[in-house]
């Protein structure tokens, strides 16, 4: 489709990251991803849609979207299912627990640290 350029310059972005692409393979199109793997824990913890993106600093609308393609991966088609799927996936040792995630954003940090700073003066209370 002519998008060769647009495919180099992501995957110079994503290995300055430290990350790497999937290959894609025809085992792998039905795995999870890392971003989906992250929506499905949050929504089988009990999150909404809007928290889960708040938590994950995407909008409602690409968890919605991440929650339709790992409904379709999967052959689910509610969020009870998928929360017996994961366990069950958990409990046979395919989908081990990322450690301590969402990891917050560096930027939300820097913000929270600089509220913190203005508010100093004002008896250091706390806003973040």
């Amino acid at each position: 489709m002519g998008a060769e350029g647009f495919g180099e310059r992501a995957r110079t972005e994503l290995e300055a990251t430290g990350d790497h692409a999937r290959a894609r393979r025809t085992e792998t199109s039905l795995a999870l991803t890392a971003q989906e793997t992250q929506v499905a824990r949050l929504v089988i913890e009990g999150d909404t849609n809007r928290e889960a993106a708040a938590k994950l600093f995407i909008s409602p609308a690409t968890v919605e979207y991440h929650l339709r393609h790992i409904y379709e991966k999967l052959g689910l088609s509610s969020r009870s299912q998928l929360a017996r799927k994961i366990s069950q996936a958990e409990r046979n040792a395919v989908l081990p627990r990322p450690p301590a995630w969402p990891r917050p954003h560096l930027a939300s940090r820097r913000l929270c640290l600089h509220r913190q700073q203005m508010l100093a003066g004002t008896g250091g209370r706390r806003v973040c």
